[in-house]
């Protein structure tokens, strides 16, 4: 799984996920499905001692239409890895009203206050 590629690539770089969980369970759709469903779950967060200030999210299901948003995605680059796509802004700020949890709801307040000049919100 293309994901799991990634996966090994953030562990390279000292990245766990923020739960105990193993590629094999991860694979698994009717795994993350049953995530979803039971624990509203959107994202799998990676963190690292050594990158405290950078967690990193990947998606349990794309929200959005993956082709066009990959177009559009700006790139960071990430130590060796290399270049890594980052959702835009207008989608995240979807994503966010759509999951509209507490935590989200915060982040979109924080959003606005990085992004003040921005009219999406």
């Amino acid at each position: 799984m293309r994901t799991w590629r990634s996966n090994a690539a953030l562990a390279s770089l000292g990245y766990q996920p923020n739960i105990p969980i193993t590629a094999e369970q991860f694979a698994r759709p009717e795994n993350r499905e049953k995530w979803i469903r039971e624990n509203e779950m959107k994202v799998l967060q990676f963190w690292s001692d050594q990158h405290r200030e950078t967690p990193i999210d990947i998606l349990i299901d794309v929200p959005f239409d993956f082709a066009t948003e990959s177009k559009a995605a700006p790139t960071k680059e990430l130590s060796d890895v290399g270049p890594v796509p980052i959702v835009t802004l207008p989608t995240l700020v979807a994503m966010k009203r759509a999951a509209n949890r507490e935590q989200d709801r915060i982040d979109l307040e924080n959003l606005r206050l990085y992004y003040p000049e921005e009219i999406i919100f």
